[in-house]
């Protein structure tokens, strides 16, 4: 890396457009390179957004190519990765279908961030809230429906817990420091048709670390 912040600093070197081409054809994004990316906006009241990491230009450009030139998509930061978000999407339904077409074109995965959309909901059970520490934290909507809350507990094999994110209550499914295993939770969960999402821990507030089925 030492050498190549040299070269960089010397445009006219003979060497700069070979690196630059090498860099280019390797999948590293000129935009890593020290050009700051605005940080990722949150999902309107009534669209959902898919968000793709694509931390390299290849990957910037595969996911851009199978789009239609109509769709809202941007370059930015989310969680500390360089991501494509794709907005407006009317329906979760739409959503998914756009995530799987996209996985099924250039093997990416796209996660799915629910709307915005303020809930007022009582919290399940009585907590003591607390910050969830370092790492990641995969969530899920709930919906405000008991029953969705009743397939989660039966669907999973660890403790699901109660949260507060952005000032709605969610199911914490899994608090990993890994984001392989965050990643692979989070796709497990979306495949079986939960509306699931994946933040920084450190935002999410605990409520209660562990419910079941006879606390409902």
């Amino acid at each position: 890396m030492v050498k190549l912040s040299l070269f960089l600093y010397r445009p006219k070197h003979y060497f700069f457009r070979l690196i630059m081409g090498l860099l280019w054809l390797g999948g590293i994004a000129p935009l890593t390179l020290g050009q700051s990316l605005p940080t990722c906006k949150p999902p309107g009241e009534s669209e959902h957004v898919l968000i793709v990491i694509t931390n390299t230009f290849n990957k910037q450009r595969q996911v851009r190519g199978v789009l239609p030139s109509s769709f809202n998509a941007m370059t930015c930061t989310q969680s500390k990765d360089i991501v494509t978000r794709i907005g407006g999407f009317p329906s979760l339904e739409s959503a998914r279908n756009w995530a799987k077409r996209i996985n099924e074109s250039v093997g990416l995965t796209a996660f799915i961030a629910p709307p915005s959309v303020p809930v007022r909901v009582k919290p399940l059970v009585s907590y003591t809230p607390k910050v969830l520490g370092e790492g990641f934290a995969v969530l899920v909507d709930f919906l405000n429906q008991l029953e969705v809350v009743r397939n989660v507990l039966q669907g999973v094999k660890t403790n699901v817990g109660v949260v507060a994110y952005q000032q709605r209550v969610y199911l914490l499914v899994a608090h990993t420091i890994s984001p392989e295993k965050a990643a692979t939770t989070l796709k497990d969960l979306s495949d079986r048709g939960f509306v699931v999402t994946l933040v920084n821990a450190p935002d999410v507030v605990l409520l209660r670390s562990k419910i079941t089925a006879l606390s409902l």
